[in-house]
Formats: structure tokens, sequence, C-alpha cells
């Protein structure tokens, strides 16, 4: 199985505190974030990546390579122009022919993640989608899911505030997800995807009890640079 990480954000609201990366290269406990991530890949046994690269692709490039070093191997799908999370996604696909299952992992989220049980709820349920959810008091920056007692989300809102299940950035994909995408290059995962593939009644949400953090603004952010050292060490 591969892993596709979504890394092309222009990620403009950590700017002012961090200068000259991309966000996904933004120090983590002496480390840029994205090789927490690809070190996690690796311990859930995936060591075929992919990065969809965007705005100053070129820093992660440079860092990772061909990944080896890493003891993982790594492709590249740059993005000359920024398309979206769909679009990234769509960008990426010539990397995942042959693949039937895949996951996508957003390049500026942390999820304690029991991948194991997470790929069997996937497969139990034979889904298109499974998202791994996690609980917050106050969701205001992801998609808001609504899940029936099957597991099944039957509804999706991006950035809906109030305490619920959000999506937290873990995605287990089928490869008959390419069969639904949306015409054209530039579209959303979030708003011109899930909400359509909901309706076919194949999408499932896996809640997560673990450690969850994105890095979408400098409070967040801070915050994951003092709680991670807890995650990482257990």
């Amino acid at each position: 199985m591969k892993a596709v990480i979504l890394a092309g954000g222009l990620g403009t609201r950590l700017r002012p505190i961090i200068s000259g990366v991309p966000k996904p290269m933004a120090e983590v406990l002496g480390k840029p974030f994205l090789r927490w991530q690809v070190e996690q890949l690796k311990k859930f046994g995936l060591r075929d990546v992919v990065i969809s690269t965007g705005y100053m692709g070129h820093k992660i490039k440079d860092y990772f390579g061909d990944g080896r070093r890493f003891g993982v191997n790594i492709e590249y799908a740059e993005e000359h122009e920024p398309l979206g999370t769909g679009g990234g996604l769509k960008n990426a696909s010539r990397y995942l022919i042959g693949e039937r299952d895949f996951l996508v992992v957003s390049g500026d989220t942390y999820l304690d993640l029991d991948f194991p049980a997470f790929l069997r709820f996937h497969g139990e349920k034979r889904a298109l989608i499974t998202m791994a959810l996690a609980r917050r008091e106050k969701p205001s920056k992801s998609g808001c899911a609504m899940v029936n007692e099957g597991s099944r989300i039957v509804e999706f809102v991006e950035r809906r505030r109030g305490a619920g299940l959000i999506n937290a950035g873990y995605l287990l994909f089928s490869s008959e997800v390419f069969d639904h995408l949306p015409k054209g290059d530039k579209f959303s995962l979030e708003y011109d995807l899930y909400p359509k593939l909901i309706k076919t009644g194949r999408v499932f949400g896996y809640v997560a009890s673990g450690y969850f953090r994105d890095m979408g603004n400098p409070e967040d952010y801070e915050m994951m640079k003092k709680e991670l050292v807890v995650v990482i060490r257990k």
C-alpha cells in the first residue's frame, strides 16, 4: 500500500512565524514536521510515499530526495499552480496505478492512529473512503462529520462550528474513488468530493482515540511543538 501526503498548500496563516519554508517543513522538535509524518508512515509499514507538493515544493524535495536515507521510497507529484486538495490527489494518481487502496494524509496534521485497526475497519466496511475522525469541543477549522450507528458518514460540512467529530486528516481511499472525481484539474476534496460520495453510502468514519492536532495556525503550531514530544516518547 502507498501513502499520499498532501503538502501543496500555501500555509498563509503560518508565514509570520516560519520563514523560507513551506508549512509542512516547519520545525517541530528539531525536525521538519513532514519528517515526523514520514517516520510515522514507516512505522505503519508504508514505505512507498507520494508527496504532493506546491508552494516552495523544492524545499521538500531537496530535504527528502528519493527517501532512501529515511528508509522509504518517495515520489513527487508537483503542482505548478495551486490545484486544491482534490486536484493535488488527482495529480498524484499516476503513481497509484494498481493500488487497490491507499492512505491519504494532510501535510499539516498528526494523529496517533492505530493503523492496523483503521485498515481492518476500512476492509470490513468495503468503503470507498474511510475517514479517521477526532473529537473536538469546538471544531471550526476542519470538516465536521455526522455518522449513524453503523459508522456511515451521513453528512460532511467543512468548517462547521460547535462540538462534534472532525476530519483528522488521515483517510483510506479505495481506487474506485478515481471513477468519481470531478472533471478538471482544480477541486477540493472537502467541498467537491466528500459530500458527493457520501450519497453512495460508502463513506465511513473511524473514530480515533489517540492524540490529534493540526498546525493550521500559529496557536496550534505552538501547541503541537509542546505536545508531540509526549506522543512520540510513548
